[in-house]
């Protein structure tokens, strides 16, 4: 599956008259929480040639292949997020399976996001990301996509504690996530439960996902309270603006 992705990214590449920079998985297969039955979630940064920013009609800054779920964003587009501490790029650029990376674009851009992400801006979307799982209320038998939210809502949670906690930006694995976090025995069965319940086709009782989100429902108001205390990012424009001109000029 890789090399037919990878060729894909070489007819993007052709069709729009762009260079891809970088290119990754996300979601679950970039969780290491994919069942056989997943999809493939490609994500990419690219760049156009210098003459398509000159011109009067701004150039596309996303391209979609919906029917393929592939997404990329344009250099311009992803540098902006960038300053605003977007979670996704974040996310993209963690990712462990990498389909295609200029390492002179990468390495530069992930020690901006150690150095200048803001802690309380990623935190609320991740604290979003767990009140938003927890609005829907289990129904009378617990399904696979109860499960999966629940996943969600675990993954969330752990990754604020890492940032508020440990002041650290989350790893994507999952498994790395879990062991990297301070978290008392009975989240961390919880977090093990779900996870092998999503990848195996467990049973997960009701009572305990009730038990869960009581829990994760105490947890988010204490959570909203430490996130306020986090410090906001500060960036560097003078080293994000020669960072873009270098990789514009950059022969491909």
């Amino acid at each position: 599956m890789k090399t037919a992705i990878q060729k894909r990214l070489k007819q993007i590449e052709k069709m729009y008259d762009v260079t891809i920079l970088y290119a990754c998985e996300a979601g679950s297969r970039a969780y290491q929480l994919e069942t056989m039955t997943s999809d493939y979630d490609v994500r990419f940064i690219y760049k156009h040639k210098i003459d398509a920013y000159l011109q009067l009609s701004r150039p596309h800054d996303v391209i979609n292949e919906c029917d393929q779920d592939i997404q990329g964003w344009d250099l311009y587009k992803a540098m902006y997020l960038f300053t605003k501490s977007n979670p996704s790029l974040f996310e993209w650029l963690s990712s462990p399976i990498v389909y295609k990376e200029d390492l002179t674009f990468t390495e530069p851009l992930r020690t901006f996001i150690k150095h200048q992400y803001s802690h309380k801006a990623i935190s609320f979307h991740y604290l979003q990301l767990l009140k938003t799982n927890l609005q829907k209320k289990l129904g009378q038998s617990v399904t696979i996509a109860d499960i999966k939210r629940y996943v969600h809502i675990i993954r969330a949670y752990l990754s604020l504690q890492l940032i508020i906690h440990q002041k650290q930006l989350p790893p994507l694995i999952f498994n790395e996530l879990l062991e990297q976090t301070y978290v008392n025995k009975t989240i961390h069965d919880y977090a093990n439960m779900l996870v092998n319940a999503k990848r195996n086709g467990y049973s997960v009782s009701h009572k305990d996902l009730n038990e869960l989100h009581t829990m994760m429902e105490d947890q988010s108001k204490i959570l909203n309270e430490q996130i306020q205390h986090l410090a906001e990012g500060s960036i560097n424009y003078s080293a994000i603006n020669e960072f873009i001109i270098t990789t514009l000029y950059k022969k491909n």
